[in-house]
């Protein structure tokens, strides 16, 4: 009981005078209903805030086969332009695998300058009809382009080989 008393006597909150603190029905009534009222308040407000709202809506998507213009610019120096390609896919999860249309390759030598004035250009709709590469037709004589690893013992490189010996 020592107890007791000593937990009513710590009490943080100042007291008010007696004749402030007299007891009535009124009182009382009112001090009930405000608790209850704010009471169905925070459960009201809790459950609005706990409850998940779903908008159904369907439409149709008038943008579905229009093609969105990628433009990127990518070195791969010791990577031959014949083996890059671009695989892109939407947000709808139609995929274009082996995109080659409206493609620039641009052949670079080792310090990154272009060997060939004009970018090989890929478009779509267009068969570029070319025979078979056939390199017994080749002139012998020929001197090719080493990619700017010429040295003074190898100046022609006429083949893959040639190229990779001036390279390494």
């Amino acid at each position: 009981m020592d107890t007791l008393n000593k937990l009513k006597q710590f009490d943080a909150y100042p007291k008010t005078l007696e004749d402030f603190r007299i007891k009535t029905w009124g009182g009382a009534t009112v001090t009930i209903i405000s608790g209850l009222i704010m009471l169905i308040l925070f459960f009201s407000e809790l459950q609005y805030y706990l409850t998940k709202e779903v908008h159904p809506e369907l439409y149709v998507d008038t943008s579905r086969g229009d093609k969105l213009k990628i433009n990127i610019d990518v070195i791969f120096p010791h990577m031959p332009c014949a083996y890059l390609s671009i695989d892109a896919m939407d947000v709808a999860g139609e995929q274009q695998l082996d995109v080659e249309h409206n493609l620039f390759k641009q052949r670079l030598d080792k310090d990154l300058k272009p060997v060939t004035p004009e970018a090989e250009k890929h478009e779509l709709g267009k068969d570029e009809e070319t025979e078979a590469f056939d390199p017994s037709k080749l002139d012998p004589e020929r001197c090719e382009s080493c990619y700017g690893a010429e040295t003074d013992d190898l100046k022609c490189c006429n083949s893959c080989d040639d190229v990779r010996e001036a390279l390494y």
